[in-house]
């Protein structure tokens, strides 16, 4: 098992005299690892969207001038927000698209709605996709909803339940599907009521799900460091996860970069074996 204290440069100067997509067992019999690349590239993918996408509801719901006029522009989006009984917030994209500011293309609405109220302890929250594509993939949601627990620690923590997220390729490769359930805690920049660019998040729990290729799998935030999202950078950071497959023995670990750095890339070790990978690819 790698040290967790291995950093990704040391990985990608090691895997240079390493091996790609095949390892040489001992018997000189070769295993193709291919699947479960794609597989877990699939889980990050799916990962990092959800992620992103929460981002903008988190500065949206902290934003002086959203909470003071009802409207803004966050993240490319017109983002309006309606008080009272029945709290509405709506992120609007153009029905052609525009950059989110994070490198990715967003189109469609979310509308996001609730009973109780945005800031108040139990409150459930519910998220509808409409129309929306990332990275022209068109992504349809069945159900998400957050539920808001409270303070810990002086920070936020909050509970986000998927099922089931279709992201639809549009170069026809395929459909990943996925459900979650994570926790979201936020470790608020002090010095700011409102959202800054040094808000982070601590991403704990699992995401399960099935490949384009069919690998179904399943994803655990492993170890005492979680996954790390942080306003200013717009790739996840930190974090150990934990990936078993439904047709092979074998687990992988994928590890995201050091914490001090913003790196699009992550090392999957599967079957003792490392690979590195971009965490996403511009498509457009």
């Amino acid at each position: 098992m790698m040290s967790k204290k291995i950093s990704i440069p040391a990985l990608l100067i090691f895997l240079a005299f390493g091996l790609l997509f095949t390892a040489c067992k001992d018997n000189n019999t070769y295993i193709s690892y291919n699947r479960e690349i794609d597989a877990t590239n699939d889980y990050v993918t799916g990962q990092q969207t959800i992620v992103l996408l929460l981002n903008t509801y988190f500065k949206s719901i902290s934003d002086s001038l959203l909470l003071a006029d009802g409207q803004n522009t966050i993240d490319g989006a017109n983002v309006s927000y309606n008080g009272g009984a029945d709290d509405t917030l709506f992120i609007r994209y153009p029905s052609w698209g525009t950059d989110d500011g994070y490198g990715h293309w967003r189109a469609g609405v979310i509308k996001v709605t609730t009973k109780q109220g945005f800031f108040t302890t139990a409150a459930n929250y519910r998220f509808i996709f409409s129309g929306f594509t990332y990275d022209k993939d068109t992504l349809r949601v069945d159900s998400m909803f957050m539920q808001y627990l409270g303070r810990t620690d002086g920070n936020d923590l909050f509970s986000v339940v998927a099922d089931t997220v279709y992201q639809i390729f549009i170069d026809s490769s395929g459909i990943h599907s996925f459900s979650m359930e994570q926790s979201f805690l936020r470790i608020k920049d002090g010095t700011s009521v409102y959202h800054t660019p040094f808000d982070r998040f601590e991403i704990d729990g699992k995401i399960e799900g099935t490949s384009r290729d069919g690998v179904r799998y399943t994803s655990v935030v492993a170890g005492d460091q979680l996954l790390l999202s942080q306003l200013d950078c717009p790739f996840l950071k930190q974090g150990f996860v934990s990936i078993s497959y439904n047709e092979v023995f074998y687990e992988a670990m994928v590890y995201f970069s050091d914490t001090d750095t913003c790196a699009n890339q992550y090392v999957a070790e599967i079957d003792g074996n490392p690979f590195p990978h971009p965490i996403y690819t511009k498509k457009w």
